[in-house]
């Protein structure tokens, strides 16, 4: 093997990304290295925040997708538990604290309830990364947003990872550096810094990709600069297209000198300066001998500008594992068909959104509050059927996925139940109900139709009927049928 062929086995490349070629840019040389991505981000990530929130305050489609994702997430009313326990009751008593005595007085500043923080925590995830509570004593929770964890000022910067104090041998996290803010709500001004247990911190942030990391990174990270581009390509264009709206038309002046004769009340024009005659609306320009005034047809925006624009969004939303229509709210384009799979696809998008939520706040929030109201005496014990306690055992009641054909889904439903595909569980679910509650609520008002009925003298099943053209009489489904009679029977 000659110099050349040994040269070219060691610096040669197996893949065609790990090659180094003139036409193809390699990354930075600050990113071409294998550090941790909380190293890598050491000054990134509150440029991140800052843009990101930006863009929230200014950009339309930020903030639209913000909310949006939030309301479709969390529901109108927020994710409400469902505790699963063998006693009923219990499980009536610790969801109605929670939900409806604790939920309300959650927070500490007195300012939001459980279902705010619940929104705010999936509002926040895009351009924040999410947001840290942390629980205090006296059983209310305080809300941290990402930018106050921060290193300290002075002493002890080597023993954090931006904010966060790790054991460097386990990597585990023993907590965190919240700063309070200065009298300008910044951090450059006289604050105080507390140290805060990571036992005692809700970490609600977006899920780490790399196993080392240690910090959040908004959702919109990655697509920030398409945004912005979009952001700022839309008020250039509206910014030519209204410069362009206030011309006229163009002047070509040759030679010659302007008239020396004017209308009544009109001043006399100077040799450098043009006559020009006012009316409500516009002016009458004069012009020298030999000129002549051209039309402007503007170009701007043009019938390139409205694609190139939805193409940016739609590679922001493929990024973002979300439909286009979704983060544009824009169906100019689908049809009955694609509306399904596209509400096909959202349904399916939001639910790692919720599992996340349910996990990193929801679950732990249950397991403290519903805990200390027991150790309180505000609740009795939970069931704890050969001595394992239940009070982990809780579901959350997710709001209804969305339908284009409501009769399609309930006819889906009915045949793959029919097939043993899905359970009546399942089916209730997906509507954002609790079997169980939702049986005994028609169970109780079967019993109170039937008493009215018989109060005021009615047939049974007359005062509240309802059914299907062609459907079979629910009531008359269990009765059984006499067979038919034998020809001799019928003639005698």
């Amino acid at each position: 093997m000659n110099l050349i062929q040994r040269t070219l086995q060691f610096f040669g490349a197996g893949y065609d990304g790990a090659e180094s070629s003139r036409f193809r840019r390699d990354t930075g040389w600050s990113r071409n290295n294998e550090r941790d991505e909380d190293a890598m981000l050491a000054r990134d990530r509150s440029k991140l925040r800052i843009k990101g929130v930006d863009l929230r305050r200014n950009s339309g489609i930020v903030a639209g997708f913000c909310s949006r994702l939030a309301k479709f997430v969390i529901g109108a009313d927020g994710i409400s538990p469902a505790p699963k326990t063998s006693s009923k009751q219990w499980n009536k008593d610790a969801a109605d604290y929670f939900w409806k005595v604790w939920g309300p007085v959650c927070d500490s500043r007195g300012r939001c309830t459980l279902q705010d923080f619940q929104y705010m925590s999936v509002f926040l995830r895009p351009i924040h990364g999410g947001i840290y509570f942390q629980l205090l004593n006296d059983g209310t929770i305080r809300p941290i947003e990402c930018d106050r964890i921060r290193n300290p000022r002075k002493d002890g910067k080597g023993e954090y990872t931006d904010g966060v104090k790790v054991d460097q041998q386990t990597g585990r996290i023993k907590g965190y550096l919240v700063h309070s803010r200065d009298k300008n709500g910044d951090f450059g001004g006289e604050h105080d810094e507390t140290f805060v247990s990571a036992e005692s911190v809700l970490s609600v942030i977006s899920p780490p990709w790399r196993a080392d990391m240690v910090r959040e990174v908004p959702d919109l990270a990655h697509v920030l600069p398409l945004l912005q581009d979009v952001a700022e390509m839309n008020k250039d264009t509206l910014a030519t297209a209204k410069a362009h709206a206030k011309i006229v038309g163009w002047l070509k002046k040759q030679s010659g000198n302007a008239s020396n004769v004017f209308p009544l009340r009109s001043g006399t024009a100077t040799p450098s300066q043009r006559q020009t005659f006012n009316h409500d609306w516009g002016s009458i320009l004069e012009l020298f001998p030999n000129e002549d005034v051209g039309g402007f047809n503007s170009t701007t925006p043009n019938n390139l500008h409205i694609p190139y624009m939805q193409w940016q969004l739609v590679l922001c939303a493929a990024a973002l594992d979300l439909p286009y229509e979704f983060l544009t709210l824009d169906f100019s384009k689908a049809d009955w068909s694609r509306m399904k799979g596209i509400l096909t696809f959202i349904n399916q998008a939001l639910r790692p959104y919720r599992n996340w939520l349910n996990t990193r706040l929801n679950n732990p929030l249950w397991a403290w509050t519903i805990g200390r109201a027991v150790r309180r005496g505000i609740l009795p014990k939970p069931p704890a059927p050969g001595g394992v306690s239940e009070l982990f055992k809780i579901e959350w009641h997710d709001p209804e996925q969305i339908w284009v054909d409501r009769q399609e889904a309930v006819q889906s439903d009915m045949l793959e139940y029919q097939m043993g595909q899905v359970t009546l569980t399942d089916m209730a679910k997906r509507r954002g109900k609790d079997l169980e509650s939702n049986l005994r609520e028609i169970a109780e008002e079967k019993k109170t139709v039937a008493a009215i009925e018989t109060e005021y003298g009615l047939p049974a099943g007359s005062l509240v009927h309802v059914q299907i053209p062609g459907q079979n009489n629910p009531a008359k489904a269990g009765t059984a049928q006499e067979p038919p009679k034998r020809k001799a029977e019928t003639d005698e």
